[in-house]
């Protein structure tokens, strides 16, 4: 399929790039800050069904259905417009342009993704989890865009703009991986029976297309552990006066270190009434790590 569809193994690689770069980013202050984040290649996390490794193949299966649609309209994928629509609204015809095609993007997410499980060595009951997961990445990457208000454009000579021209648009990731970051805390635990999961652990009596699910606990991450894919939490960055980025949960109750750095940075004050001056300046500031 990668090589049938011109662009999409760049995609897949950038894809990867942009999932690790957004998990890093929006679980900086989790015990797990996505350490040992891998798809492509394998990965001491994802050998086990953890909601760690639920996170990385929904975030993974977002960033393909992502990287695609944006490629195809603005980087040379081939491939066609997005749906069409046409809408009127009090008065007004709304006519959708060349849209964003969310379907393609989702469509090749689902080759590869899905296909890793169906044709690769991964079977049974694990098979299952992972082709869950992909489906949540998906669905809350569709279901994220859809809320995204299309861009328009008045067309014609009339002021009253009667007629207009709407795009779809992409939204940018950081939101589908925060969506998916809330997900991560409600990962249901699960078995499998007769091919189908079975819900243990969760909130909720039955299994959407938008839970996480996984069938092992994850281990704490406090300790050094790089066969399960943990670092650990020592050297951490933590904010003791924050907290989101509570040095006592971060540093597993261990405490940790202050000290000071110098930054370099721009020094920004106000000259008259409406300027700016900004000089290269060093700041010393304080930071937390844990022990």
């Amino acid at each position: 399929m990668c090589f049938t569809t011109p662009g999409l193994l760049k995609a897949i690689v950038d894809a990867e790039q942009l999932a690790r770069k957004e998990c890093s980013n929006q679980l900086e202050y989790e015990r797990w800050n996505c350490s040992g984040f891998a798809v492509i290649t394998p990965s001491n996390v994802t050998k086990y069904a953890t909601a760690e490794t639920a996170v990385i193949h929904s975030l993974m299966s977002a960033a393909l259905a992502h990287v695609v649609t944006r490629d195809c309209r603005f980087n040379g994928m081939q491939c066609e417009c997005g749906k069409n629509t046409t809408i009127s609204s009090a008065g007004n015809q709304v006519m959708y342009g060349c849209s964003s095609n969310w379907e393609f993007g989702m469509e090749m997410s689902a080759k590869f993704m899905d296909g890793k499980e169906k044709h690769g060595v991964v079977i049974g009951d694990r098979q299952l989890i992972n082709l869950q997961n992909n489906q949540v990445g998906r669905t809350v990457f569709l279901d994220v865009n859809h809320k995204k208000e299309p861009t328009c454009k008045c067309v014609g000579v009339s002021a009253s703009c009667s007629a207009k021209t709407c795009q779809r648009g992409l939204e940018a990731f950081s939101v589908v991986a925060a969506s998916i970051k809330d997900k991560y805390k409600k990962s249901c635990k699960v078995s499998v029976k007769a091919s189908a999961l079975q819900p243990h652990q969760c909130n909720s009596s039955s299994i959407s297309n938008t839970t996480l699910v996984h069938t092992l606990s994850s281990p704490d991450y406090c300790h050094k552990d790089i066969s399960k894919g943990s670092f650990g939490v020592q050297g951490r960055l933590c904010d003791p006066a924050v907290a989101s980025k509570s040095c006592e949960t971060i540093c597993c109750g261990r405490g940790h270190i202050e000290f000071t750095k110098d930054v370099e940075g721009k020094c920004c004050k106000q000259v008259g009434c409406c300027g700016v001056q900004c000089n290269d300046c060093k700041r010393t500031l304080t930071f937390y790590a844990c022990r």
